[in-house]
């Protein structure tokens, strides 16, 4: 009875050992079989990981938009007398100096203006001289009683007058003398010019 009772043992722990060799002998093909799938059906390696380490940074964000730039201080140049512009000495956008010059105007008609005035103050002077010459002749009589104190303050207002009319002259020739000087017309301040307004013979 021992014997037969060892020999039923023995008898199933083979049919378990058999077993489970079975079941491994079978995942073993399975998993072989999947690995064999796996690899033929993706036909290339599995990529490479690659590990960066993040780090801040600061990034300069650059935008373009459209806009118009103007200056902080904007001066009109304006002619101060009449007359033809003769030439633009300047170049739309170019960097200027104050008392550079940016027009010509036509010169002429100042210089004639000029020399009219010039005229006039001689014709003053010589007035004037005249009436000196007058007033000492009628002064030095007017001492001696030989003639009327009416003749006398006649002389003087005609010194006066004469006095008057030179300095007039003399306001004339400075005020043609600034407009000949206008026709130049220089810049005002330093700064950048802009598009011409009027053209060459406005």
């Amino acid at each position: 009875m021992p014997s037969h009772a060892a020999l039923l043992y023995s008898s199933r722990s083979l049919r378990r050992t058999l077993l489970l060799s079975v079941l491994v002998a079978g995942l073993a093909a399975c998993s072989g079989d999947n690995n064999q799938n796996a690899g033929e059906g993706s036909g290339r390696p599995a990529p490479e990981v690659i590990v960066e380490t993040a780090e801040t940074t600061d990034v300069t964000v650059r935008q373009d938009y459209a806009g118009r730039a103007r200056g902080a201080r904007e001066v009109e140049v304006r002619a101060r007398i009449q007359g033809i512009l003769e030439e633009r000495l300047y170049r739309e956008g170019q960097i200027v100096s104050e008392g550079d010059s940016l027009f010509r105007i036509d010169p002429k008609p100042s210089e004639a203006a000029l020399q009219g005035a010039k005229a006039q103050r001689q014709v003053a002077e010589a007035d004037l001289r005249q009436a000196e010459r007058e007033w000492n002749r009628i002064s030095s009589l007017y001492e001696r009683n030989a003639v009327s104190e009416r003749d006398r303050d006649s002389a003087r207002s005609a010194l006066e007058l004469a006095q008057a009319n030179l300095a007039v002259a003399e306001a004339g020739v400075t005020v043609a003398e600034l407009n000949l000087g206008y026709t130049d017309v220089r810049a005002p301040v330093n700064g950048v010019t802009s598009l011409e307004d009027l053209p060459k013979g406005a």
